[in-house]
């Protein structure tokens, strides 16, 4: 028996050797994205690079403030700031390692589990292009998911703890628990649920492991800069009563579920071990409450993007394997037959992988040459296909991602990077973007700087001259424009209270929301909107008007 585990440790290691050289490559060939970008510079301070620790410190405190508190951005900055890609390469790959031996751990397997492991980041954990590969995205999924991982497993074996092991404990409680609010919500969801089925078996400690974890959470939550998105909520259906928006998130996760295959699985799983063991018994496994904590979270954020779900995956997923784990602990030869064939299976989805981050790479970096060559930044709009589970869907569009003008223009100094449809390129080249444009009746705030809007042949497009001395189009621009149509009257008292809750945030039925981005010639400066409806009556843009934060407003007489 000794032989055979002694074995079995050294086929573990030897795939997760291959799995690591693998994972390395495809995060070395992957490139940065937007939010990589914007993380290396200094918002407030006309997007100055991060050098040195005073800057880095400074940038801590403008992120919080303005974006959110996540200690997962901490880390993202540190990287951009004072490491080469090549260190950021090393560092993820060695993360990628803990989350597969977590996995391991918490399932209870052996190389069985770690080569299923492999196979399904390849096959179903949640788009892992943006969810393991962009740094962004994987210090807040892959770390703050595999930090977690350690504190679940720390929390199961609390009462083993010394002192010193306990004081270390409670600090990576706190971090992990900083790093990312969906995956946070899910921990303490799954915590409470233990704790509380077999609470006087827990042990004090413990309680203070989940409270330490609550506290880094706390610390997100505190953050200006969350709630500030959080108001920014355009997403959100007024109109949709609480029992239609409870059957909307149960069917969306429904669908994911099925989508995702393995959370179906452990769902099925989960109920029937509930019925052999019992509701409280099943509940004392700290995967099975972690699973259900998941699954709150992602009700609760049900109609957020795919990356929400990659902790109520990876939840699914141990479900799953500590079944299969237990169903081959004796029958070690089935085991390996089950490890190799994993081996076997992952060759092909790593090679796909492999060919489209290469791609997606030639892709990014043709378009970076051409804003290089380019004298003033301005370049034509190109996108990139999400065609593979490890790269993203790219608009390299200013109609999109007009948000990081300011970005783009400071990391590769330009003096103003666009990406322009076709026609508007074509005007813009010309020299002249204001020859066939149409006169909408608008009347300005203030016309010393701007007078009118007008309307461009392509009818993709609103164009707005102003005077490029004194208008300075504000780091999170967005337009806001308001409709005729009368908002409904709300039904009921939940209904009344949740419009009053958003309105509160200034967030109503009858505000739009939508990006605006500038080109320069000569002395004007041309402010670029989207077409203007005829239903519009107001519109509104936050600038800066000889360096005063103001709003250049527009109204229909």
């Amino acid at each position: 028996m000794a032989h055979r585990e002694k074995s079995e440790l050294w086929l573990s290691v030897a795939i997760m050797a291959l799995a690591t050289a693998v994972f390395f490559l495809l995060s070395h060939f992957s490139v940065l994205r937007g939010d990589d970008k914007l993380f290396s510079l200094l918002p407030a301070h006309d997007y100055a690079p991060i050098r040195s620790w005073f800057q880095y410190l400074l940038a801590l405190k403008e992120h919080y403030v303005a974006n959110n508190g996540r200690t997962s951005d901490l880390i993202l900055m540190f990287f951009l700031a004072f490491c080469s890609k090549s260190v950021w390469d090393v560092a993820n790959t060695a993360v990628f390692v803990l989350f597969l031996a977590m996995l391991r751990r918490l399932a209870g397997g052996g190389a069985a589990v770690v080569a299923i492991a492999v196979l399904y980041v390849l096959l179903l954990f949640p788009i892992p292009g943006e969810t393991m590969m962009w740094m962004a995205g994987s210090c807040n999924y892959l770390w703050s998911i595999s930090f977690t991982l350690v504190v679940v497993d720390l929390l199961s074996r609390s009462k083993q703890f010394g002192w010193v092991a306990r004081l270390l404990a409670l600090c990576a409680c706190f971090v992990a628990g900083s790093m990312n609010e969906s995956v946070s919500v899910s921990f303490l969801a799954g915590a409470a649920i233990w704790y509380v089925s077999c609470w006087r078996e827990r042990g004090r400690f413990a309680l203070w492991m989940i409270a330490a974890y609550l506290a880094g959470f706390a610390v997100i939550l505190a953050s200006p800069g969350l709630w500030a998105r959080l108001g920014g909520g355009q997403d959100i259906d007024l109109n949709a009563g609480v029992g239609q928006m409870i059957v909307q998130r149960l069917l969306i996760v429904l669908t994911k579920s099925v989508q995702m295959v393995v959370p179906l699985i452990a769902a099925i799983l989960l109920v029937f071990e509930m019925r052999i063991s019992g509701v409280r018994r099943s509940l004392g496994n700290i995967l099975n409450s972690m699973w259900l904590g998941a699954l709150f979270a992602v009700l609760l954020f049900g109609l957020f993007k795919d990356r929400v779900y990659s902790f109520y995956s990876v939840t699914s997923f141990l479900l799953v394997m500590r079944w299969l784990a237990e169903s081959l602990r004796q029958r070690q030869r089935l085991a390996v037959v089950v490890a190799i064939s994993a081996v076997i299976l992952s060759v092909w989805p790593a090679v796909r992988a492999f060919a489209a981050i290469s791609d997606y790479r030639d892709f990014t970096m043709s378009v970076e040459r051409d804003v290089v060559a380019s004298p003033d930044g301005v370049v034509p709009a190109l996108s990139y296909p999400a065609s593979h589970r490890f790269v993203a869907k790219s608009n390299y569009d200013s109609d999109i991602m007009c948000l990081y003008q300011d970005v783009y223009s400071a990391y590769y100094r330009k003096p103003n990077v666009q990406f322009l449809s076709h026609g508007l390129l074509r005007s813009y080249r010309q020299g002249n973007l204001e020859q066939d444009a149409k006169l909408l009746r608008f009347r300005s705030s203030d016309e010393s700087v701007a007078r009118q809007v007008m309307a461009l042949p392509d009818s993709l497009h609103a164009i707005i001259p102003v005077d490029r001395s004194r208008v300075k189009v504000m780091d999170e621009t967005t337009v806001l424009t308001r409709n005729s149509r009368p908002s409904p009257e709300p039904q009921g008292f939940m209904a009344w209270a949740k419009q009053w809750y958003f309105s509160s945030l200034g967030v109503t039925d009858s505000v739009k929301t939508c990006g605006v981005y500038y080109l320069d010639l000569d002395s004007v400066r041309y402010l670029i909107l989207p077409s203007i409806d005829p239903e519009v009556r107001k519109i509104s843009i936050p600038i800066r008007i000889d360096d005063i934060p103001t709003r250049l407003e527009f109204t229909r007489p």
